[in-house]
């Protein structure tokens, strides 16, 4: 199985302002309607954190699918209410967006190809100019295939 395949979560920075939070909710959710999924839940975040990764939010976007085969994503922006950038190199990123394969031992290898393609097709969905969408890093590499974890930087 090769690194793409291999790779549970992935960070994408969106590269817009902030105050496009609506615009770029409404473009997933209208990419989710497409494909007859239900549109995303804005969610508080409640979540308590260690005091030295405080990073604290009003609220995010996610979705998820339930049933086989499984999958999270959600949309946080890249600001927190402090001013804290949650990731500093990418300060020209408004949001973020985090994909994950939540159940990788009941993936084929069809399957994960198939989750990297609709995670594909959500960044390419979200409606903003080809090359607005930066790959972060990813992470949680299946450590059965590969025997190594890593956190990558460069652009989609």
């Amino acid at each position: 199985m090769n690194d793409s395949l291999a790779a549970l979560s992935v960070d994408y920075g969106i590269q817009c302002a902030a105050a496009d939070e609506k615009e770029l909710v409404k473009k997933v959710n209208a990419f989710l309607a497409s494909l007859n999924y239900r549109k995303m839940y804005k969610m508080e975040d409640v979540s308590v954190k260690p005091p030295g990764r405080a990073y604290r939010i009003f609220h995010y976007h996610c979705q998820f699918l339930k049933t086989h085969p499984r999958w999270y994503f959600d949309l946080r922006p890249n600001v927190d209410l402090d001013g804290k950038i949650r990731f500093p190199e990418h300060v020209d990123c408004g949001w973020t967006l985090f994909t994950h394969k939540p159940f990788p031992e009941t993936y084929s290898t069809v399957d994960h190809e198939a989750l990297d393609g609709f995670f594909q097709q959500l960044v390419g969905g979200m409606g903003f100019p080809p090359g607005s969408s930066t790959f972060i890093k990813r992470g949680k590499i299946d450590f059965e295939t590969t025997g190594e974890r890593r956190a990558d930087s460069e652009s989609f």
